[in-house]
């Protein structure tokens, strides 16, 4: 959903529908665009009237230290990590990406299978 894409008017009505209507919301690969100023209020908004009453997850890559990418604002996005980290749980997932060992994996079997179709038959 792009936030930033609704009109004003219609904008927090929209955002308070949304909050009601969702028990669960996932912001998935948070960071992945950076937001202005706008777009970043607008999160902390939608953030702010489902803190404490719905439940909200969000996966990034990025370190908390780098909010700041994401939401030039320093101000909002200190505030928009600390919404985001009250009363929380995070999970820190360190490790080689699933995806790519998946990608390792199918090449190697790529490479193994090509070579098999050219291993001469022994007489």
């Amino acid at each position: 959903m792009n936030l930033v894409s609704h009109k004003a008017p219609t904008r927090e009505l929209h955002m308070r529908t949304v909050r009601k209507r969702y028990d669960l919301v996932i912001c998935d690969e948070f960071g992945y665009m950076a937001c202005d100023k706008e777009g970043g209020e607008l999160l902390f908004n939608h953030l702010s009237l489902r803190t404490d009453t719905k439940a909200t997850i969000v996966t990034t890559n990025l370190s908390f230290d780098r909010r700041g990418e994401i939401i030039k604002d320093k101000i909002l996005a200190n505030a928009l990590v600390d919404r985001l980290t009250h009363n929380a749980y995070l999970i820190n997932m360190n490790g080689v990406s699933y995806r790519l060992k998946e990608t390792k994996n199918k090449r190697y079997r790529k490479k193994m299978e090509s070579k098999m179709n050219f291993i001469p038959l022994q007489t």
